[in-house]
């Protein structure tokens, strides 16, 4: 397989060097020269799919969700981040210091993701709120928006048994029913030098966690 990849790599090569120089531009422009890249690739907790996100191939740095269903072999894209949110505005102050922790504060579109543990749906952050990705539904009815507010909720997780979903939200802890959009604050007083939830600068940089509950 490797050395597959390598013929094919320096048939490529050796194309693009009898075409003419390539342009600096071109190595950063889409679509990707390498095609593609994959990121996170996760099971489902049955281990029936394989979940990931794709870049995109008009915009390199814009991800989608995806799923591989193994017995099937066939792929599939299940969250469309433009088709939900053309225009993802600017990141909250926590945000934008989780992905720089991260290593990721150049990407876009859906960045993360989370399987509920009975594997039948998805949690997804995008654009400040969290969007709701049912299996059990039609796919052109399978995303459900949990949260529609203009401040930015962050470091977005199932509950151990998937009926809530939390987060952080204004530097403050809440909390929000699936089934019934319920919506509880669990903290008060978060603001200014209080933030409730989020992990503190060094946890995040020196001890890879970047979550504070």
């Amino acid at each position: 397989m490797r050395l597959l990849v390598t013929g094919l790599t320096a048939t490529l090569c050796l194309a693009q060097a009898q075409a003419g120089d390539l342009p600096v531009e071109r190595l950063f422009d889409a679509p990707d020269l390498q095609g593609a890249s994959l990121r996170q690739m996760r099971f489902s907790p049955d281990g029936k799919l394989v979940s990931y996100l794709k870049a995109r191939d008009d915009a390199p740095t814009v991800f989608d969700l995806w799923a591989y269903d193994i017995a099937g072999d066939a792929h599939r894209l299940l969250v469309d981040s433009r088709a939900i949110s053309p225009e993802e505005g600017r990141l909250s102050a926590e945000e934008e210091a989780r992905r720089e922790r991260q290593r990721i504060a150049a990407l876009r579109g859906i960045v993360d993701y989370q399987w509920s543990p009975d594997s039948g749906s998805l949690l997804v952050p995008l654009a400040g709120d969290l969007y709701h990705y049912d299996f059990g539904r039609p796919a052109g009815q399978a995303v459900r928006r949990l949260t529609a507010t203009a401040a930015f909720e962050t470091d977005a997780k199932f509950s151990p048994r998937g009926r809530y979903v939390s987060f952080v939200r204004d530097q403050d802890l809440y909390a929000i029913e699936v089934a019934t959009g319920t919506e509880r604050r669990l903290t008060t007083g978060g603001g200014g030098t209080v933030s409730h939830g989020v992990a503190e600068f060094i946890a995040q940089e020196e001890m890879d966690r970047d979550t504070g509950y």
